[in-house]
């Protein structure tokens, strides 16, 4: 069963990574906040 979970375990962070990487990528061509702060 070790194996099993290990493999598992790995399988579910590969597509964690995977799915934080297409959201930083989609996420670029959106229109981000101005980098600037705002004139007090």
């Amino acid at each position: 069963m070790d194996r099993v979970t290990l493999h598992t375990s790995r399988y579910v962070v590969g597509a964690l990574l995977l799915a934080a990487l297409l959201r930083l990528l989609t996420r670029r061509p959106d229109p981000g906040p101005p980098a600037t702060p705002p004139p007090r």
